[in-house]
């Protein structure tokens, strides 16, 4: 099979550095503080907004990093067919299922990227209600969630790329302010040690 090929291939670091990103992804005030909701949808998506921030940060580096990044994506894929599974999901109806959870991460991570990659908190906090708070939205709490994106991408940005690959990340604390995520913007922009919040 197709997924066992993949785990022959994939170094066990990958597997540790894959199991640190959902534990964060998982954090309980994710889904109080910042009303996430604690559904399968609302899981996921935490564990894509944390996988478009990693595998940014690996995609910076340099081959090797590029090649780890690949392998926490292929245990991603694992483990989304093992949940489906999990929760019954038959072997007809996973290529499916896979296609829909493809679409879904690509979909959220170009606009994510989009976003980041433009400096623009506001078109970052707007994707992120529209695929989190699907039923309805939820201004603050999105804006929350785009201060806390953007605060951790530049944190992982300064955090050397061997220690990445070890498992090893650094977040930031999810503010409860609900502050607007341009000031994390400007902050992002100073130099290392010129006051970044974390």
């Amino acid at each position: 099979m197709i997924l066992d090929w993949l785990r022959s291939k994939t170094p066990d670091s990958a597997y540790s550095a894959y199991t640190a990103l959902v534990e964060q992804a998982r954090q309980p005030a994710f889904y109080i503080n910042s009303a996430v909701p604690d559904t399968l949808d609302g899981r996921f998506d935490m564990i894509v907004m944390h996988m478009v921030l990693v595998f940014r940060r690996f995609n910076d580096g340099d081959d090797e990093a590029k090649a780890f990044g690949q392998h926490i994506f292929d245990i991603f894929i694992q483990d989304m067919d093992r949940s489906l599974r999990e929760i019954g999901v038959g072997d007809v109806s996973i290529p499916k299922k896979m296609k829909k959870i493809g679409r879904s991460y690509y979909g959220r991570s170009d606009v994510y990227l989009d976003a980041l990659d433009g400096r623009d908190a506001s078109a970052l906090a707007d994707a992120i209600d529209r695929n989190i708070f699907t039923d309805e939205t939820n201004g603050s709490a999105s804006r929350m969630l785009a201060d806390y994106m953007i605060r951790a991408d530049a944190l992982l940005a300064g955090q050397p790329i061997r220690d990445l690959m070890a498992g090893t990340f650094v977040w930031p604390a999810l503010e409860a302010d609900g502050k607007d995520a341009t000031e994390s913007l400007e902050t992002a922009d100073k130099p290392a040690g010129a006051g970044t919040k974390q």
